[in-house]
């Protein structure tokens, strides 16, 4: 009978680390409404951040916008559902580089 059960518990132990395994990261993390949160957090900390704020200078609807775009690609880059719409990270960023030049700090 022990054996059996040091088998059976082997067995369940080893089928659950395999289901775990299969999962992507988007499932590890918690799915949608967890990256939902995280951006959120995120970008909230962002907006109260004087050096960083001067990059998110948005209304509350563009914000909206922003969070939207930053988890679906989240999302789409954990291996989740989602569909992202927005531009490649190296458009997207191009124009931080010349404001650091200019003389902006961050």
């Amino acid at each position: 009978m022990r054996k059996f059960l040091v088998a059976f518990g082997s067995v369940a132990l080893l089928t659950a680390s395999a289901a775990n395994a299969q999962q992507t990261l988007y499932e590890k993390l918690g799915g949608k409404q967890a990256i939902d949160a995280v951006v959120e957090d995120l970008t909230n900390r962002m907006m109260k951040d004087k050096r960083l704020k001067k990059y998110c200078n948005l209304s509350e609807e563009q914000l909206k916008a922003r969070r939207a775009l930053v988890a679906a690609f989240i999302c789409k880059a954990t291996g989740g559902p989602c569909e992202y719409k927005g531009r490649d990270m190296k458009q997207a960023h191009q124009n931080l580089e010349s404001q650091k030049r200019i003389g902006t700090d961050l």
